[in-house]
C-alpha cells in the first residue's frame, strides 16, 4: 500500500471543531455565501486565516497552498507561501510563467457552460 504524500493535519484544531456552535442552516436549505449568509458562514472561506499543515509546509490558509499548486518551481510555491493575505498569495500565483505551471492549470477543461 502507498502512503499519500499530502497529510492534512487537523489534530490541533479537533478540539476547537467540536465545540464549535454552527450556525443553522436557512429555511430555504441554501447557504448563500457571498451574500446573505456570509457572517454565519465565514469559517468555511478558503481565505479564512486558518492555518493548515500539508505535507509538512504549514500554510496560513487554504488559499496560499491552493495557489501554490499552480507552479512546478519551489520558488514561487516559497513565495506564494511567504504571501502576508489570501488575496497576495491570488495575485503572486498570477506571475508564474505558463512553461513553469503545473499541467493540471494549462491543459484545456471541459466547458460545461450551458448554451
Amino acid at each position: 500500500m502507498v502512503e499519500d504524500p499530502i497529510f492534512v493535519d487537523t489534530a490541533g484544531r479537533a478540539a476547537e471543531e467540536a465545540a464549535r456552535e454552527f450556525p443553522p442552516i436557512p429555511e430555504d436549505g441554501r447557504v448563500l455565501f457571498y451574500s446573505r449568509d456570509r457572517a454565519e458562514f465565514g469559517f468555511l472561506s478558503h481565505f479564512r486565516a486558518s492555518p493548515i499543515v500539508i505535507g509538512g509546509v504549514d500554510r496560513p490558509t487554504v488559499e496560499h497552498f491552493y495557489q501554490s499548486q499552480k507552479s512546478l518551481d519551489p520558488r514561487y510555491s516559497k513565495a506564494i507561501h511567504a504571501c502576508q493575505t489570501p488575496n497576495a498569495a491570488g495575485s503572486r500565483s498570477q506571475t508564474i510563467p505558463r512553461a513553469l505551471m503545473a499541467d493540471m492549470w494549462t491543459r484545456p477543461r471541459a466547458n460545461l457552460r450551458k448554451p
